[in-house]
């Protein structure tokens, strides 16, 4: 039976049928500064997030989340995340939850003892933990970006939506991390939601890849009928390109052995205008986790009614052809895809 599941699935390469309507990013909104301050709904499933990853060498980096959730029972509703991946492979991470304070001019956000700086061109934090002490800043090297509108819909009702930018697709990254000061790349985001995840997406790709000469960013949201919204942005010092016009094929799907009806696309392909594709061909899983492991037996339950999302971060090499300062370019990578899938 499994053996027929995953024949099937590679037979339709979850291409989307013909009579499936269009869904994804459309239009077009400007970027400005005031896009940076929280956008409080008046919805339960009400989620927005700050976020930056800062790359110093391979298998070393700090990523930061600023997180606020509804969907809490704690009267602080905001939690302020880092993570810090040493050079001899430990990973230490700290927290702090908070009701945030915002201030507009420039944009502030303050979380306990601890500040979100941002704008459209840099982004730094102050973060003070029991185990970590970081002041970060991530300098932009190349232009925010929107993927058009920015904004994906809950194909059942279009009021729900996940709206997402780049507000640093490559930057300069300078910390201080418990007293080591530290130089290399990285790139920062901001999103924002009033509804779940899984009546976004069935699966939820994304990269993020960062070395000295090079950033590697792509996402892919796919419904359960096929239908696809990606977005890709390459970029170096001196060039950068980034576009939300494109087709996606996820192919040669991994099913998973221990749970019936996930699986992991093993090759994904992005086709874009101007010659540009992004391939990233015959993926190995590295790792697999079931992503409400953390939470208790009660929160677990009653979370699975909704969705029961698992993780799996599959290896490969990202081969992209794109346009660099109006020349042809092309670039390969070692990358890891982060997949999610959110429901059967």
């Amino acid at each position: 039976m499994r053996l027929a599941f995953a024949v099937i699935l590679a037979l339709i390469a979850f291409a989307a049928p013909a009579w499936a309507a269009r869904w994804g990013y459309s239009g077009a909104k400007t970027i400005s500064n005031a896009d940076l301050l929280p956008h409080p709904l008046d919805s339960l499933s009400y989620m927005e997030q700050w976020s930056g990853t800062a790359v110093f060498a391979k298998n070393h980096t700090l990523n930061f989340n600023l997180i606020h959730s509804s969907l809490t029972t704690k009267s602080d509703k905001a939690v302020f995340r880092v993570e810090y991946n040493t050079p001899d492979g430990k990973t230490v991470e700290d927290a702090e939850r908070c009701t945030i304070r915002s201030e507009s001019n420039p944009v502030k956000l303050v979380c306990g003892s601890s500040i979100l700086l941002a704008s459209t061109t840099d982004m730094s934090i102050v973060f003070v933990g029991k185990k970590l002490q970081v002041t970060a800043k991530l300098t932009s090297l190349s232009k925010p970006f929107r993927p058009k509108n920015g904004r994906i819909l809950n194909p059942d009702n279009s009021k729900e939506f996940y709206d997402f930018w780049l507000v640093i697709p490559r930057g300069k990254a300078l910390a201080k991390i418990n007293g080591n000061v530290l130089k290399g790349y990285g790139s920062a985001d901001h999103s924002y939601t009033n509804t779940g995840y899984h009546k976004i997406s069935r699966h939820w790709l994304r990269t993020t890849y960062h070395d000295n000469d090079v950033s590697i960013l792509f996402a892919v949201n796919q419904l359960k009928d096929g239908r696809s919204a990606a977005w890709a942005a390459v970029a170096t010092d001196a060039a950068s390109y980034a576009t939300a016009d494109l087709t996606a094929t996820l192919a040669n799907p991994l099913p998973d052995s221990g749970k019936d009806g996930y699986f992991a696309p093993r090759n994904v392909t992005l086709v874009g205008s101007g010659g540009f594709t992004l391939n990233v061909p015959g993926m190995s899983l590295k790792s697999k986790s079931d992503m409400l492991d953390g939470l208790s037996t009660v929160e677990a339950f009653v979370a699975r009614r909704f969705s029961d999302p698992m993780r799996y971060a599959m290896e490969g090499t990202a081969q992209v052809q794109w346009t660099a300062n109006g020349q042809p370019a092309t670039t390969s990578r070692p990358v890891v895809v982060v997949v999610k899938q959110m429901n059967e």
